[in-house]
Formats: C-alpha cells, structure tokens, sequence
C-alpha cells in the first residue's frame, strides 16, 4: 500500500512540475512577444546617444536618428561633425553603411564592433527573440519575485549569441536585463535595460548600459530619446539605393 501510495504521489508531483514548467514556457512566449511588437519589431523612430565610457570618462560620443519598420531600421549619424552624413542599413537581410566623403557602400558583419563600442552591429540593428531562438528554460528568480528568467538558445549556429538568458518583470511586461553566452556557457556581455518611459501604452528602456566581459576597460550606454511610433515610413526607405540620396 504504501508503494502504491509513493507511486501515486510521484507520479502526481511530476505532472504538477511538468504543468508549471509548461504554463511558465506560455508565459514566457507571451511575453517574448509582446517586448518584440513593442521594443524590438515595431514601427519607431528616435533619437539614439553612444556614448563609450572608460574609468567614468566618455572618451567617444555619437548622435544619430533612428528608424524602424518591422526588422528593418536605418541609422543617420548627426554627431560628432566629421561622421554627419554616415548611414547604416539593416535591410532584413544584411547590414550595410554608407560613406558620405569617398560614396562607398560597405556591407557590415554583424559581429564587428559598432563603432568602436562593447555593441556589436548585429546588438544595435537586429534584436530578434521569435526569429532567432527557442525558449529553452524559465523560472524564476528567486522565490515570491516577478523577476521571470527566459533562458533562449539560437536555432541556428549563425546566430552571433548560442545562449541568452533574458530577465523580464512580468507584471509590467518589460526587459531589465540580458546576458549573452557562448557555445561553451561562458558570460561574454550583459545588458542592462533602465529609465524607463511610456510610449503608448508600452513602457520603452530610455537607457541600455552594455558590459563586455571580454573587454572591462570600456562601457557602453545608449540613450533612447524622442521616441515616437511612426508608421509613415515606406519600404524603399529601407533600402541601399536609399543610403545615397
């Protein structure tokens, strides 16, 4: 009787986990969803500052305006003076920049630095959490905290980060923080999401603070300003031709 009993009680306890795991997988997409239609794929437009940091002194600083359309967002530099006029493209498939001093269009790997920053070109043009990943694991942060950690990995080698794991206050629905792995579960940057401000409906991260663990002499903040939800722009606004008009 008491097998019996064991049997039934273990059998009923992984049912339950496996029903908590699977109600906290919905959550977790529900959530990925909405903070792609509403930070990361949705129609925008703003004013983004660079600013590279070493030993609490801003040592680059860079103005540009921003647009975006679905998985497509352009960028116009403004500030410094010298690099007023350079473009940057994600068109969907690739990046590209243009140079307004020689005409030259360059197409971009997304690995590479983003101007010299802990940002890579692929973390300040294509952040995309349904296309590129799989929900892997969720749970909690900490017992009775509304800090859920959704736990992603790629479902594809070319993607630049093989693990994420995203920290999502689920009754506000917004991102407070990301951390970027490696094949082998090594941290290699972090990204922390703050200041934040209501657009629409939706409350939008004024201020993003990246750390590269494999380069701790320099940090990068980025400062989200003037965002608007523009859907005005048309398609050919997000293409090479238009870098050179």
């Amino acid at each position: 009787m008491r097998i019996l009993s064991y049997i039934v009680f273990s059998l009923t306890f992984i049912f339950s986990t496996n029903s908590l795991k699977s109600q906290n997988k919905k959550q977790a997409s529900e959530l990925l969803n909405h903070i792609e239609l509403n930070i990361f794929s949705t129609q925008l437009q703003y004013d983004l500052t660079l600013d590279i940091v070493k030993k609490d002194k801003v040592i680059k600083h860079y103005k540009m305006k921003t647009y975006k359309k679905g998985k497509k967002l352009r960028i116009e530099f403004v500030e410094p003076p010298v690099e007023e006029g350079r473009r940057m493209l994600n068109d969907g498939e690739n990046f590209w920049m243009y140079l307004p001093r020689s005409s030259k269009l360059i197409r971009l790997p997304a690995n590479q630095s983003f101007m010299g920053s802990n940002a890579s070109n692929r973390d300040i043009m294509r952040i995309s959490y349904i296309d590129d990943y799989l929900i892997d694991s969720v749970y909690f942060q900490k017992k009775e905290s509304d800090t859920l950690v959704i736990e992603l990995k790629a479902n594809n080698l070319a993607i630049s980060y093989n693990k994420l794991a995203l920290y999502v206050e689920r009754n506000q629905k917004i991102p407070l923080k990301q951390e970027f792995f490696s094949l082998s579960g090594k941290l290699l940057k972090e990204m922390v999401f703050s200041d934040f401000k209501k657009v629409g409906s939706f409350l939008f991260p004024q201020k993003v603070t990246i750390i590269d663990y494999l380069n701790k002499e320099t940090t990068t903040i980025l400062w989200f300003d003037n965002i608007v939800r523009d859907g005005t722009f048309t398609d050919s606004f997000f293409t090479i031709g238009s870098l050179k008009q």
